[in-house]
């Protein structure tokens, strides 16, 4: 047959044959990529396709590792990846890579297995597995073209493609549209999965690999899931579910220690429970002893086989390490800390921190190492026990341990310079490569200190274990200033016990005896008498060696354990031998730490000018050697004496230096105690952002220690106790109620008491317990005497004893009857038997103490000329100078007491206002009290002034008003303050319920509210409210009282010789005169108290006038007083009297709209009252007696009342209708 005959018979063209016969041509499907524009990769995948005719339909593959039995743990982990599949399900596509990464042994194959079968059936095209063997002891890593392989044969291509782009981009075309599950189990890298990632949006990618895989999270979008080691319930759940619960729950101890030896790391603890299985008659603590072994540790884990072997699981990774982070995770195996510093790192490889960065890194990226804040690191510790077996097997130990030590040691002696000390002893410089930390401040270098001392410590001790002594004795003496501002002396004794005992093989006189003061310290601290042996073995070391500034710093030293029982005055003295010391060596910067210290000691003892004249003169000397840490230390303490004396300003200017100088950083003691003091000065100074700023910053210390860390780092329960009592001032200024500081500081001083020998410290102590009570809401019935053992403390002509008595005077003024320990009157004969001052505010302050003292001890008549006395003093253009003095709200009582209404306004007005500025507690109580005191004769104070003692004025607020629910509850609030907290509360209370009483025509209950004020009265104070019990008296027929309450006012009025006492005599006489001669009483009470600023008092005495002479039928005359009350009434809005003129108004004929509305059943006002009287059973003669008629005229209105309400009987009247 020819070409073209050939051609004709099968449709295929001649020159195509002829082709076919020279071998030059290529089938259709050879020729299609070609034309298409296909790549080589392309072609290779369409050209398989092409062929797959021959590929047999059979079920998907299903590849998985079978699921352990028994899994246990990884719940969160496992929930949050079976979320994470709902979610993208729900939004139309699947998770598409979830990379889960962690380090040898922690469980990533085992978690991806288990959740692979717990999804499995999402997929039901099948499910790809194949071990990358990434990380395995033999080290051959598996190629992806091989695993391509091994895929596409599973997927039933019968030609596989030879180049491994082909063959990843076939599998791509087969997995195009189908639902599969793909796990790729021990990567390298990233680079070794990409080929074997799926392409479409309908499968499942979970890859494992210790590596972390950024970047497939980068380029991929993989979700990474870092698997930590188990918790502690998760380990032990796997023990329990291998080994059963008894045997588990019969061994408890064992377990934890398993667990723990076992790091908690899955491979670990699954090893042991197959020990423990294979054997169940072993004790498992005898594998806990076994494991507790640190050399023996990784052999106990070891099974025999690669799989179950810890040390093949970390080789693995070691193996594919570069050579520097090899050595670095050898040499990081002699770091004794808790983490990891790049600083530390960079010294141990002697590199640039650079290049120690880089190293690290890629630890981390194998999960040997994890980078848990920047530049810090944690090692497992089973890693690091591999990491110690390598770094022994090249020998490394001793060198390694070397360089680390200097490091810590250089960086220590870096940070003691700062400090403007000498160095106790000359440092060998470091080796080539070390690099220890450096810093620009001190508050810096406090940082490094404490995050780094628990490395410190463990670095001192391996050192002296290795006989590197000077080195270990001088990380603990260059730590001092820093472990003095944070530690706590029981965490400190041992490790610088064993820098003594290094000391001592030194034979390093100078050594020793710097570390026996140092131990001294911290039994002083601790309150141990060990303390004096070894300050006395230092005294003598630096005497024989003529070092006066290591006797000097000695004798500071026991200056402190003197401070610390309670000795202050031993403490001073220890001072003064230092001082005498840096004196005769000539070394004036030797003084500079001890006048600080002894500012403090004086301060101790309230001496607070004393305490200011040694802080000025060190700070003198610091500022001219440029001693920077004592400048701020002595500004502090110049601070804190500063603001007893109220001199705000000068203290804000030397605190804020302080914070100037210490920068962004701070130390714990020099804040902790700076604070509280300037938060106070500038709320005094009206910078109440400053405050509050200072307060939230105090704030943070009490939140971030506890109570035993507090105390042993400010030096001691009183130093804290101060620092709160200052502090609750500051949250009451700022009105911040948190009670806790106050809970705290009684803690915190009750665990002091026992200690303290001092008397003076003991009466300290005992104040600050009843004031904290006090401020946590308790009472303050105890605080007169605790005060009163205080000013005992002091010599008797001691200024510092006056001003406790004036204190204790004017908790009295608050606590009155239910004052406990001491009566009011004994307090009064202390006082009374002090030397007077003569001059300027001492004066004023005498004279007050005095007065109070005359008015309780001796009589009314001898106290007020000294009261009058004290308030022209106080009254003085330079009284407040230097701010308002903490007895200042005891003048406010005084003005009340001699009836000096303008005195009382003046000074009430400046105690608020400074009482309220600076947090004052007490004394804004007491100008609170006192002024609604004086509400009852002038009720012009707003109610609600949002201060926390609000309640103390709203009960006669109230009152005033006329309301009488609101004003009972507010009665018998103050009731239980008055049980609860002071004895003035209840005088507020009767107040409130006398004047209530009187606006609303009670008068039998407010001639017994009275009485009940006066009965209670223990300070001569009965006469603040006479004048009310004689007017009850007089109306509710009690007329023989009401004589004997005059007699009593007559006496002191007359005495007191006031418009407003003598007003006040003037009507309540004209209540009492039966005679004509009642008139001119009433015009002279009307004329005193127009004079006078007591507005209530002036409108009563005009409402009683008209009362008189609407009885006497002056109607004209009557209706003239009447209508004066109630205007004045109103406009005062004392709503209880303005209905009482009212309805007298009305009883005159006078018609009186507006102000008051309509009474119900269209009755008068005076039907309505006569109706209510006898709705409550009040016969016709009690009705009349009530409302100053006649009997007849209540039978007349009450007639009217039955008609106009359709009732026929008073029993039909019903109260709640009227």
């Amino acid at each position: 047959m020819t070409t073209e005959e050939l051609a004709e018979a099968s449709g295929v063209g001649a020159q195509l044959i002829g082709d076919l016969e020279r071998g030059h041509s290529r089938l259709p499907q050879r020729r299609t990529p070609a034309a298409l524009g296909l790549s080589q990769a392309d072609e290779a995948a369409l050209v398989a396709a092409a062929g797959s005719e021959r590929v047999v339909q059979q079920p998907g593959p299903a590849q998985l590792p079978p699921d352990l039995p028994v899994f246990a743990g990884r719940h969160r982990e496992l929930a949050e990846a079976l979320r994470l599949l709902d979610e993208r399900t729900e939004g139309g596509a699947t998770v598409a890579i979830s990379a889960i990464g962690g380090m040898a042994g922690v469980g990533k194959t085992t978690l991806a297995v288990h959740w692979a079968h717990q999804v499995a059936g999402r997929f039901p095209d099948g499910q790809l597995y194949v071990n990358l063997h990434g990380f395995d002891q033999g080290g051959s890593v598996l190629d992806p073209s091989v695993a391509l392989s091994g895929f596409l044969e599973a997927l039933g291509v019968a030609q596989v493609p030879e180049s491994v782009e082909a063959r990843s981009a076939l599998f791509r075309s087969l997995l195009a549209r189908r639902r599969m599950l793909v796990l790729l189990d021990n990567a390298r890298d990233s680079e070794q999965v990409r080929p074997l990632l799926p392409g479409g949006p309908d499968c499942l990618t979970i890859v494992t690999s210790r590596n972390q895989l950024g970047g497939l999270v980068a380029s991929e979008g993989a979700h990474l899931v870092s698997l930590e080691v188990w918790s502690g319930a998760e380990a032990q759940e796997a023990l329990i579910r291998r080994l059963g619960p008894r045997r588990v729950a019969a061994e408890p101890e064992a377990v934890e220690q398993i667990i723990e030896l076992c790091g908690r790391l899955p491979l670990a603890v699954s090893i042991v429970a197959a020990r423990a299985a294979a054997r169940p008659h072993l004790p498992l603590a005898g594998i806990a002893v076994e494991l507790s072994s640190a050399g023996e540790r990784l052999h106990a884990l070891d099974l025999g086989e690669p799989r179950a072997d810890v040390r093949a699981a970390f080789t693995a990774s070691y193996r594919v390490l570069s050579l520097a982070a090899a050595r670095l995770l050898r040499l990081l195996a002699i770091h004794p800390g808790p983490e990891i510093s790049l600083a530390s790192a960079a010294s141990l490889l002697g590199v640039p921190h650079a290049r120690a960065r880089t190293v690290s890194q890629e630890l981390c990226t194998a999960s040997l190492l994890t980078e848990h804040a920047a530049g810090r690191y944690v090692m497992h510790d089973l890693i690091r026990a591999f990491a110690t077996e390598l770094l022994e097997q090249a020998g490394e130990s001793a060198l390694a341990r070397q360089r680390l030590t200097e490091h810590y040691g250089h960086s220590a002696r870096n940070a003691y310079l700062l400090y403007g000390r000498p160095p106790i002893a000359e440092l060998e410089a470091p080796e080539e490569g070390i690099t220890p930390e450096a810093f620009e401040t001190i508050a810096a270098a406090g940082v490094w200190y404490r995050r780094e001392r628990g490395t410190l410590t463990a670095v001192l001790r391996q050192a002296a274990a290795a006989g590197l002594d000077r080195a270990a004795a001088l990380i603990v003496l260059d730590s001092r200033p820093m472990s003095a501002v944070s530690d706590i002396a029981a965490d400190s004794l041992p490790h610088s016990q064993v820098a003594l005992e290094a000391a001592l093989r030194t034979g390093e006189a100078v050594l020793i005896a710097e570390l026996e003061r140092t131990v001294g310290a911290m039994w002083a601290r601790m309150g141990n008498a060990a303390a004096e042996s070894h300050f006395m073995r230092a005294l003598e070391l630096f005497r024989s060696a003529g070092d006066p500034e290591g006797e000097s710093n000695t004798l500071r030293s026991m200056s402190k354990n003197a401070r610390f029982s309670g000795n202050l005055g031993g403490a001073i003295e220890y001072l003064d031998q230092a001082i005498a010391v840096s004196e005769r060596a000539g070394r004036p910067q030797l003084l500079v730490p001890v006048l600080a210290e002894k500012s403090y000691m004086l301060q101790g003892r309230d001496q607070m000018a004393e305490a200011i004249a040694e802080a000025e003169r060190g700070l003198a000397i610091a500022e001219a050697k440029g001693m920077t840490y004592y400048q701020i230390y002595l500004l502090s303490a110049l601070t804190s004496a500063l603001v007893p004396l109220h001199r705000f300003g000068e203290a804000v200017e030397a605190g804020e230096r302080v914070l100037h100088l210490l920068g962004d950083h701070t130390e714990f003691l020099l804040e902790f105690g700076l604070l509280p003091d300037l938060a106070l000065a500038h709320l005094a100074t009206g910078n109440r952002e400053r405050a509050r700023e200072f307060h939230d910053r105090w704030d943070t210390y009490l939140t971030g220690y506890d109570e035993d860390q507090i105390t042993s780092m400010a030096g001691g329960p009183q130093v804290v106790a101060d620092n709160l009592a200052v502090m609750a001032k500051v949250r009451i200024g700022l009105g911040i109620q948190t009670p806790g500081a106050s809970v705290m500081a009684r803690s915190l001083v009750d665990a002091a008491e026992p200690e303290v020998s001092d008397p003076l410290l003991r009466a300290l102590v005992a104040e600050i317990q009843e004031t904290a009570r006090a401020q946590a809401g308790g009472s303050t019935a105890g605080l007169p005497a605790l005060l009163l053992a205080r000013a005992r403390s002091y010599e008797h002509i001691d200024v510092r004893r006056r001003d406790k008595l004036l204190a204790a005077m004017e908790m009295v003024f608050l606590t009155r009857h239910v004052t406990r320990g001491v009566s009011p009157r004994k307090i009064a004969e202390e006082a009374l038997a002090l030397e007077p001052s003569v001059s300027g505010a001492e004066a004023a302050a005498d004279l007050l103490l005095r007065g109070c003292a005359t008015l309780i001890a001796v009589g009314y008549a001898e106290a007020v000329p000294i009261l009058r006395a004290a308030l022209e003093a106080l009254a003085h253009p330079r009284m407040l100078e230097n701010g308002v003095p903490e007895w200042y709200a005891l003048g406010t009582v005084a003005a009340r007491i001699v009836w000096d209404d303008a005195a009382q306004h003046e000074l009430s007005r400046r105690v608020s206002f400074g009482a309220g500025r600076d947090g004052a507690l007490d004394r804004l109580r007491a100008a609170l009290i006192t002024e609604q005191t004086a509400s009852i004769s002038a009720p012009s104070r707003p109610p609600g002034d949002g201060t926390a003692w609000d309640s103390l004025g709203m009960a006669g607020i109230l009152a005033w008003q006329g309301d009488d629910d609101q004003t009972l509850k507010a009665a018998e609030h103050l009731d239980r303050m008055a049980e609860e907290f002071a004895g003035a509360a209840a005088g507020l209370a009767q107040t409130a319920c006398t004047v209530l009483a009187l606006g609303r025509g009670r008068y039998r209950d407010a001639f017994e509210a009275a009485c009940q004020f006066c009965e209670q009265d223990v300070l001569n104070l009965d006469h603040y409210l006479l004048p009310d019990l004689i007017e009850a008296g007089v109306r509710c027929g009690e007329r023989e009282r009401a004589l004997e309450a005059l007699g009593l006012l007559e006496t002191k009025a007359v005495v007191a010789g006031t418009p407003w006492a003598l007003g006040l005599l003037a009507r309540s006489q004209a209540l009492l005169e039966e005679q004509a001669g009642a008139e001119e009483l009433y015009l002279r009470a009307v004329r005193h108290l127009e004079g006078t600023r007591m507005t209530g008092d002036l409108a009563r005495a005009h409402l009683v006038h008209g009362e008189w002479l609407r009885r006497r039928k002056r109607r004209n005359d009557a209706r003239l007083s009447l209508r004066t009350a109630y205007e004045m009434f109103v406009e005062m809005g004392a709503a209880a009297f303005a209905e009482r003129s009212r309805m007298e108004l009305i009883a005159t004929g006078e018609r009186v709209p507006g102000w008051v509305a309509e009474e119900p059943g269209e009755l008068t006002p005076q039907e309505r009252r006569i109706a209510q009287l006898a709705a409550a059973r009040a016969t016709n003669q009690e009705i009349a007696e009530e409302l100053f008629i006649r009997p007849s005229t209540v039978d007349y209105h009450l007639k009217k009342v039955f008609r106009k309400l359709g009732v026929t009987s008073r029993r039909q009247l019903k109260p709640g209708e009227l």
